[in-house]
């Protein structure tokens, strides 16, 4: 992360950071290239193109994007990049929070938009069966500002723990994984980058990858149409009688 990342997260954790530090727009411009050998390292093993995902006013202009990441790490302390991976359940988004030295690895889920929220559950926990017993699941429901959110282990046999109001809409689960953050500024034991890079490769691997996005079910015709075409077929393959000439 450059030689002054070591000053600016003391700074971070003191609390007197400014965006008018010199020192900053280093670091935030190590970030963004960080973020690029993600979204290049993520597309050469997968085989399909993993694009960062950004604001159109920040994906033109570099050093607004730098700005932006100047901005985030100043007000809130953390440093963050969503990727997107064709084919995927939803995107990836990695956040390396620095006042709690922790990563943050998450994705969010479209629910399948239709069946009960017991049934919707049940299509998400199916497809988690493998992943690890510390991701937290996260129920995110139409219309409110609240979710609910448990550790995996804990609603593995019963996951309507996250569902306290049978007649909430689930819209969408979002599922995160928290790891430890390296602070070293280089190396690779203990350090910041390779952190980063294990923490969103291995929750790709573990949580993202098994994951299928729902599809809805093929358009149903209705009754008297499907009447109507069987009657049809019917006619069509019954031979007409023999009628001798005169």
């Amino acid at each position: 992360m450059g030689p002054a990342w070591v000053t600016v997260r003391e700074a971070i954790a003191a609390g007197t950071l400014r965006v008018s530090d010199r020192k900053v727009p280093a670091v935030a411009d190590a970030w963004t290239r960080l973020v690029r050998h993600l979204t290049l390292s993520f597309s050469a093993d997968l085989g399909v193109t993993v694009s960062h995902v950004l604001p159109r006013r920040l994906a033109a202009d570099a050093a607004a994007r730098v700005q932006a990441v100047v901005t985030s790490l100043v007000s809130t302390g953390t440093l963050d990049a969503t990727l997107r991976v064709p084919g995927a359940a939803g995107p990836l988004t990695a956040v390396a929070d620095i006042r709690t030295s922790q990563v943050r690895v998450s994705v969010h889920v479209p629910a399948p938009q239709e069946g009960t929220g017991a049934r919707r559950l049940a299509w998400l926990m199916k497809q988690l069966k493998e992943a690890p017993d510390d991701l937290l699941v996260e129920v995110i429901f139409a219309g409110r500002a609240d979710t609910t959110c448990e550790r995996l282990k804990d609603v593995r046999d019963d996951a309507t723990r996250l569902l306290t109001d049978r007649s909430a809409e689930i819209a969408a689960f979002r599922l995160t994984r928290t790891t430890p953050m390296g602070t070293k500024r280089s190396g690779v034991r203990g350090a910041f980058v390779p952190s980063i890079t294990a923490a969103a490769e291995t929750f790709y691997a573990e949580v993202v990858q098994p994951l299928r996005p729902w599809t809805p079910p093929a358009p149903r015709m209705s009754p008297a149409a499907t009447e109507a075409a069987e009657e049809a077929q019917r006619s069509a393959t019954t031979p007409e009688p023999n009628v001798d000439s005169a």
